[in-house]
């Protein structure tokens, strides 16, 4: 569908560097980044608005690394809804189709589909103003499917509307996607974001792709400080790594402390070789006393000096073990626990939940 080889795109003092990546027909791609990494300005060259000073785009086996951006045959759903003031919802639906010649027969049945499918039939003859803040986003969206072009670059259309009419609309894409047949690439800072719609995620740095992966790929394994910490990923830690006794162990900076770890055969490191490691809170079990009958190698007590609870339906719990531990465990599991700040537990998880990272 499109394939993205080594661009470089100068931007003034910033620099796309060797973008390459690829996409099949119905993907859902998310680009991910912090601010200023090139979200926005790498979507802008695919879409033709910026030119490579190096390298080639190519869209359904033609090279369009210089089209002009009519010629592209890519619909665009920006961060704000531009919808025209002065047009009807259905009038800025037509005004696309006009543009492409559609004939007027067919132009009535796409706008009456799409009206449909978006659930906004009766405001059909609405302007813009008499509309809430989702349903411009919605007729943004529409806008974009309503042509038959077969890729939708998307620049964060959800910033600024409630997390409950983002999902709502995030699920309206991933249906019109399949309703439609449509291949996404999706710019956004929202990690919920990707996790739900993305089926591969693109995660730049600094003008340079850090990752491209599904998001159980690097969710289960982030390969990089980078990417854990944006992503969130707490127990953190640098440190030590040496052998003893056909074991591997993982000593975090100015600490005693041992904590096993499991290396697969294909990954070698030298004894004494500094690594960052992190170990997923999930898979970290309280427990009030160390645990006999378990596969666990890991037990770590200490001292509960966190609590942190939101409206979801588990509760971070931290501990000072000597390191700063961060475990997640369901409201349940802490009331049978009896879970309370300055309470002894141990921390117990298993070598093969350190991930590598560095």
């Amino acid at each position: 569908m499109l394939e993205v080889n080594s661009i470089r795109v100068t931007l003034g003092k910033f620099e796309l560097k060797d973008i390459t990546f690829s996409t099949s027909e119905n993907d859902s791609i998310v680009i991910l980044g912090p601010s200023g990494s090139g979200k926005t300005s790498l979507l802008k060259t695919i879409l033709g608005i910026y030119t490579p000073d190096e390298g080639t785009i190519f869209y359904r086996g033609k090279d369009i690394t210089y089209f002009p951006l009519n010629k592209r045959q890519i619909a665009y759903v920006p961060q704000k809804p531009t919808l025209f003031p002065h047009m009807t919802v259905q009038e800025n639906l037509e005004y696309a189709l006009t543009l492409n010649h559609i004939p007027k027969q067919e132009r009535e049945k796409r706008i009456n589909n799409i009206l449909e499918f978006m659930g906004l039939e009766e405001k059909r003859n609405r302007l813009p103003k008499n509309l809430s803040g989702g349903e411009l986003h919605r007729i943004s969206i529409g806008r974009a499917l309503i042509l038959d072009f077969p890729l939708i670059l998307l620049d964060e259309p959800l910033s600024g509307i409630d997390k409950r009419k983002a999902k709502k609309i995030i699920k309206l894409l991933k249906k019109a996607k399949e309703v439609y047949n449509k291949t996404i690439i999706y710019v956004t800072h929202d990690i919920n974001d990707a996790t739900e719609l993305a089926n591969k995620v693109i995660i730049l740095n600094e003008g340079q792709i850090e990752r491209f992966a599904t998001p159980e790929d690097i969710m289960e394994n982030p390969k990089s400080q980078f990417i854990a910490e944006f992503f969130n990923f707490e127990n953190i830690f640098s440190g030590f790594i040496y052998y003893e006794d056909n074991h591997t162990f993982f000593i975090p900076e100015k600490t005693s402390k041992e904590i096993k770890i499991f290396l697969s055969d294909d990954l070698k490191l030298k004894q004494s070789k500094k690594i960052t490691i992190t170990i997923r809170p999930e898979e970290i079990i309280l427990s009030p006393k160390k645990m006999d009958f378990t596969s666990a190698r890991n037990c770590f007590k200490g001292k509960i000096i966190e609590i942190i609870e939101n409206l979801s339906s588990n509760v971070k719990v931290v501990l000072d073990c000597g390191i700063r531990i961060t475990a997640v465990i369901t409201r349940t599991s802490k009331k049978k626990l009896d879970i309370k700040e300055g309470k002894e537990m141990c921390a117990v998880f298993k070598a093969s939940s350190v991930y590598i990272i560095d």
